[in-house]
């Protein structure tokens, strides 16, 4: 019974809930207006709905499942989610940040115990009551209007369980925050800042490594589905249907849950009445804000400065001008006074030891930027892939013959040597990764932007590798009895396309194909030219609707001459690509203006102060169509063919290295 009275008071609890339970109404109103009532509104124009190959239906399931991606009512409900509980627990312990209330609540014949788990136990009953009854409403709903196809009990339950939890653990964090704070608008600002600050802060101190790391692979950490669990708040974005809770989410939200009411509650029972509106009520933590306010404002003005100047010096400045700003705004709010400019010997200390850290990273104390792994200690190697699809995708084989091993070491150790050069180059045209699985099963990721023609003679054989062609090229892990039918559509042309059904023809073409990539070199394969047309296999998996098993794609590239060979001998050429004469009629050709080129869609014929060259001569067309290339931001010159009708097909361009003679002459004279 002594147990009972400490714990719960029926007293205060129902005085809580008649000041505050206009929260829970107004809660409840708007979880209606985002649920039972939207399913009303959609009933009606439910034969509109869409079902993909999962069963998801459009719009009504998807209420259920709080991405803001999917409309605009889960957009209301996540902000729902995290207003809610922060504005609850602001209002429920709004006492504890003004002196006369603090003072006047604990003179009552009540522990703070049991004050603070009345309280805790009323933001309960307003938040939750409401998902509870919303949750009915829409199980009512699902059977009144004869609905049970479009959502099933499933989704509802999935809904209440991923509210009741946000909820739970966002307003448990809020109490925390109210329990080390004095002012309100420091703690429900602070909760909003701290529960986004894990994945923010990792994210601002991975790219800040990756400007002063030389090869820091950022991209390998910035995993989204590794971020997102960083922050409650960033995971809301991302629940849905494909992407809810594990078993271990839901273990670590209630081991949190219950971690901050005992801290909450820890904190409210040591905290001091008189230290009602200071910023941080507990002096031990005033260091941590200070300094901690410092670190996060010092990394995101060096990133801006970065940004915005692209040279190391910038990202230094900026970290001067956030660490003052971010040390005197701290000391501004735990001061409550603009007089702390004197308060300068913290700061000394702070500057000191990132000074000492910075010198560290540039002189390499760690051999970071040196390291290359020992040839005998590397299991596999991912080369020149995304770090995403190298950490998620298993169809990717890798390195391991080692040849092919020792030509990527060897490319790695000329990078690394080249470090000055490449940092400085204002040229720079791809980007080379590197991802080590060593024999330990230790991994190692390095990133570098580089001015890829430099590296050519170290990525030719690496490029030619058999392995580097198995991993790039799909058609090679093809098999030709799997294949139900060939597209080829050429890359201009009106609504052209030849297709192969023929399985003896699709067996040669594919056979064909593999030994087009297996000559293919190292020049051909990063020439920029635009491809005749593109190639798509389907697949008997793909025709039975089977997601795992896709469609073969690939361009046919202007050097697979033993693939046209064979298309014209077979009767496929005419529709595989664009002819000039039949499909392109005339051209017509501009000086790229590399500031506003992608303000284009069409080039029209007679612009006023624009020089242009119009192209008919079939001679000249043909020239053309075998030069360009079809990303005009890479373009000295931009070109749009036009069919006899006059449509055109899109803005294409001409690089320095392949634009015709002809074109050059004509833009270089005075005429």
């Amino acid at each position: 019974m002594r147990f009972k009275t400490s714990f719960f008071n029926k007293g205060l609890l129902l005085d809580n809930l008649k000041r505050f339970g206009w929260i829970g109404i107004i809660y409840t109103l708007a979880l209606f207006f985002c649920m039972p009532l939207n399913i009303l509104m959609n009933y009606d124009i439910k034969k509109q709905f869409y079902y993909d190959n999962y069963g998801f239906s459009y719009p009504i399931k998807s209420l259920f499942y709080c991405d803001p991606n999917l409309n605009f009512q889960s957009s209301v409900m996540v902000i729902l989610i995290i207003a809610i509980p922060i504005l609850t627990a602001m209002l429920l312990f709004r006492y504890i940040h003004v002196k006369k209330s603090v003072d006047t609540i604990h003179t009552l014949p009540y522990k703070r115990e049991e004050i603070y788990n009345n309280r805790v136990a009323t933001g309960f009953i307003l938040m939750v009551l409401p998902v509870l009854l919303t949750g009915l409403f829409s199980f009512i709903l699902r059977y009144a209007l004869h609905i049970e196809h479009y959502y099933n009990i499933v989704d509802i339950g999935y809904w209440l369980g991923f509210t009741i939890m946000m909820n739970s653990i966002i307003f448990l964090f809020c109490v925390f925050m109210a329990m080390i704070s004095g002012l309100s608008a420091v703690q429900g600002g602070l909760s909003i800042i701290l529960l986004l600050l894990p994945t923010a802060f990792v994210f601002l101190l991975f790219v800040n490594f990756e400007i002063l790391l030389y090869g820091f692979a950022s991209e390998y950490y910035f995993n989204e589905n590794i971020l997102m669990y960083f922050s409650p708040i960033i995971r809301m974005f991302n629940f849905n249907e494909l992407n809810m809770f594990n078993m271990r989410e839901v273990v670590i939200y209630i081991v949190l849950c219950i971690f901050f009411y005992y801290v909450a509650k820890i904190a409210y029972k040591k905290r001091k009445l008189e230290h009602a509106s200071k910023a941080i009520t507990f002096d031990s933590l005033q260091p941590l804000f200070k300094f901690g306010v410092t670190l996060c404002a010092m990394l995101l003005v060096g990133t801006f400065f970065w940004a915005e100047g692209d040279h190391i010096y910038w990202i230094y400045f900026g970290y001067l001008i956030g660490s003052l700003l971010g040390y005197f705004i701290a000391e501004i709010i735990l001061k409550k006074s603009f007089k702390v400019f004197t308060h300068i010997k913290g700061y000394l200390v702070y500057a000191g030891l990132v000074i000492i850290l910075l010198f560290g990273i540039q002189w390499d104390v760690i051999g970071y930027e040196k390291y290359v792994p020992q040839i005998d200690k590397i299991e596999k190697i991912y080369f020149n892939k995304g770090t995403y699809a190298i950490a998620n995708d298993e169809k990717i084989r890798g390195f391991s013959e080692p040849e092919d091993v020792k030509n990527i070491l060897q490319l790695h150790q000329v990078i690394i040597d080249d470090k000055q050069q490449n940092l400085s180059a204002s040229d720079k045209t791809g980007r080379i990764i590197f991802y080590y699985q060593l024999s330990n099963g230790r991994k190692v990721a390095r990133k570098y932007d580089v001015t890829q023609k430099l590296y050519a003679q170290y990525l030719k054989p690496i490029y030619e590798s058999k392995e580097y062609k198995v991993d790039h090229y799909p058609v090679l892990n093809a098999e030709a009895d799997t294949i139900r039918m060939i597209e080829i559509r050429p890359t201009h042309g009106s609504g052209k396309e030849a297709i192969i059904v023929d399985q003896e023809h699709i067996a040669e073409a594919v056979n064909i194909l593999k030994q087009e990539v297996i000559n293919e070199t190292y020049e051909e394969m990063i020439d920029p030219r635009a491809s005749w047309a593109s190639v798509r296999m389907v697949t008997d998996e793909y025709q039975k609707n089977n997601r795992d098993k896709k469609s073969i794609h690939m361009s046919w590239d202007k050097n697979y001459t033993a693939f046209e060979k064979w298309l014209g001998e077979n009767d496929y050429l005419e529709d595989a690509r664009a002819w000039v004469g039949k499909d392109i009629a005339y051209a017509i050709v501009e000086k790229s203006d590399s500031d506003n080129f992608t303000y284009y869609y069409q080039i029209e014929e007679g612009t006023l102060n624009v020089k242009q060259l119009k192209i008919e001569d079939i001679h000249l067309l043909e020239e053309c169509q075998l030069n360009y290339i079809s990303n005009p931001s890479d373009a000295e010159y931009i070109i749009e063919f036009y069919s006899k009708n006059g449509n055109g097909w899109g803005i294409d361009g001409f690089d320095e290295e392949h634009v015709p003679d002809f074109v050059k002459a004509y833009f270089e004279s005075n005429d």
